[in-house]
């Protein structure tokens, strides 16, 4: 044993706040091993680099103990089942539990079908230009304002206009012909300022089929991609769910209808879909009978139904509640909750509301208001037991998002999919957020609720950055937001490759030290070290020893 080892194994590591608040007393910590020159030479230089290895106790099946750095960045380890499963041929590096992708995914043969013959009767050109120009609006949406944020907004712009005139309309000495002008000016610049600067949130109209057309042809093949994705996602976690029956609000033409029989081939025997629209839910009702009303239905053919308002009574339950894209079009924070309250009372007990929106912030920050609503707000309505949040977050706390700004508010998944123009050959990619939510039973709450067992496995909501080593931002089952430093020499070749072969919304299968474990070294121990190990380098010819370099040497 050399003296730098002497010195390092020697030192006591003083203690320093864990990165989570709130976690108090962090363990100490104990150095097993001291990296070599040889290590250094793969890591760094030797000045730059320092590297410390901690030993813990962790129950890994099998494995025993396991080496695991306990800096937040590196507190985890590979999971034992996923581990074996990779070493045995059971698993594949980018395909294990862990993972929530599908291929590419392409409409139902028998959508694509009725989709063909309801687009014969219409000049595909003149609609195809329709449809971009309402897939354009439809992304660019943004969620109405609040009635006391706009008067807020427009009583600070008129403060303005008012300050920068240079005669006042309300002067007793201005005569009433230039007063009346003065404030038509005023009027006028305020009405630009409200267009310029506020969003002018309108309900779209489908209230023509035309427009419903040119809303099938813009959104059909992304919409029944992002459901299917959602619902595999559900399954996932609840491997015994299957609903039985179906109310999707805000149907649209029926995207949620194709997903569930695709999710689930032959389970649900009922459909309920309700839209405003009624040009909507005749499209909607052509395409479930191949493009034309004298068609068989596909499936369901007399459980299928269309309604133009939802029931306030919710007195008919069923299995498996679906909003999609609906959230933004609602014109007020109090008439979401309202329709939350009503679509959770029609949930029955062990059933699931699943919402969807679009992967924008604007929206993912109306998500995270149903979210808070679910699992906290439900119970001061009246509305029954709260829900039980299944995905994608793997954790029943208040949303870490929370903390941060708006625009950095995104939780987000996505998939490919084809579409059916083929004046095209670039495969799109859809981005949406989701939520899925249970519906306790009485007997869950006694005997408690288990979601299968890799949703404790922190999930990835940022796209893993790969380099000499692999960043992973995940939310874990604490309800933190964590970023976990993936590398050869700490987590093995294994746990490195399975890190870069993972994509935005999979778990990720590693086990996490509990936060109490944690451990961070204060700033000035670097220092320290650094500045024993300068003492063991050869000092250049023209160097000076000082007199603490001597000492430390001594």
């Amino acid at each position: 044993m050399n003296v730098y080892t002497k010195v390092i194994t020697s030192l006591s590591l003083p203690l320093k706040r864990c990165c989570h608040t709130g976690i108090r007393n962090a363990a100490a910590s104990q150095i097993v091993e001291v990296p070599t020159k040889s290590d250094h030479s793969r890591r760094g230089n030797l000045p730059d680099i320092i590297h410390d290895q901690f030993k813990i106790a962790v129950d890994d099946g099998e494995y025993g103990l396991v080496q695991v750095d306990r800096r937040p960045k590196f507190a985890f380890h590979l999971n034992g089942a996923v581990r074996r499963g990779l070493e045995h041929g059971e698993y594949r590096i980018g395909l294990h539990p862990g993972t929530m992708r599908i291929v590419t995914l392409s409409m139902p043969i028998n959508l694509q079908d009725a989709y063909s013959v309801l687009l014969d009767g219409y000049h595909k050109k003149d609609l195809r230009r329709e449809a971009q120009k309402l897939y354009h609006f439809i992304k660019n949406r943004e969620p109405p304002l609040e009635k006391h944020v706009r008067d807020q907004k427009v009583a600070e712009m008129m403060a303005k206009i008012i300050n920068s005139e240079r005669v006042d309309p309300e002067h007793p000495n201005v005569i009433e012909s230039d007063r009346n002008e003065l404030l038509n000016i005023r009027d006028q610049r305020l009405k630009k300022q409200i267009r310029q600067h506020i969003y002018n949130h309108a309900p779209i109209d489908f209230s023509k089929h035309y427009n419903c057309m040119a809303y099938m042809m813009a959104r059909l093949p992304a919409d029944y991609a992002a459901l299917v994705k959602a619902m595999s996602q559900l399954k996932a976690q609840l491997p015994d769910f299957a609903p039985s029956s179906m109310m999707d609000f805000g149907s649209g033409v029926g995207s949620a209808t194709w997903a569930v029989d695709k999710v689930w081939p032959k389970q649900c025997q009922e459909v309920v879909n309700v839209d405003n629209s009624s040009e909507m839910n005749l499209l909607n009702e052509k395409l479930q009978r191949g493009g034309t009303l004298e068609g068989p239905y596909q499936q369901r053919s007399k459980r299928t139904f269309f309604r133009n308002y939802l029931p306030i009574s919710a007195t008919i339950k069923h299995n498996l509640v679906v909003m999609s894209r609906t959230l933004l079009e609602l014109n007020s924070a109090d008439a979401r909750l309202r329709i939350l309250d009503i679509l959770w009372k029609t949930v029955t007990p062990g059933g699931c509301l699943l919402l969807v929106e679009d992967g924008r912030y604007q929206s993912f920050d109306l998500m995270l208001e149903a979210r808070e609503f679910l699992r906290v707000g439900i119970e001061a309505t009246g509305s029954g037991r709260r829900g039980i949040i299944v995905a994608p977050c793997p954790h029943q706390h208040s949303c870490p998002l929370l903390l941060k700004e708006k625009r950095y508010r995104k939780c987000t998944d996505s998939i490919m999919h084809l579409t059916l123009d083929k004046d095209t050959s670039t495969v799109p990619e859809e981005t949406f957020s989701y939520l899925a939510v249970y519906k306790p039973k009485a007997r869950d709450l006694v005997e408690g609720f288990k979601i299968a067992n890799c949703n404790a496995w922190p999930r990835i909501v940022q796209p893993v950055k790969t380099s000499s080593h692999s960043i992973v931002r995940v939310c874990n089952k604490y309800g933190d937001l964590q970023e976990l430093s993936v590398t050869n020499a700490k987590n093995g070749n294994l746990c490195r490759q399975v890190a870069r072969r993972h994509k935005l919304g999979d778990l990720f299968p590693v086990e996490l030290l509990p936060v109490d474990k944690h451990y961070q070294q204060e700033g000035k121990l670097y220092g320290m070290l650094k500045h024993h190990r300068r003492a063991m380098l050869p000092a250049p010819s023209n160097a000076t020893t000082t007199e603490d370099d001597n000492e430390n040497q001594g």
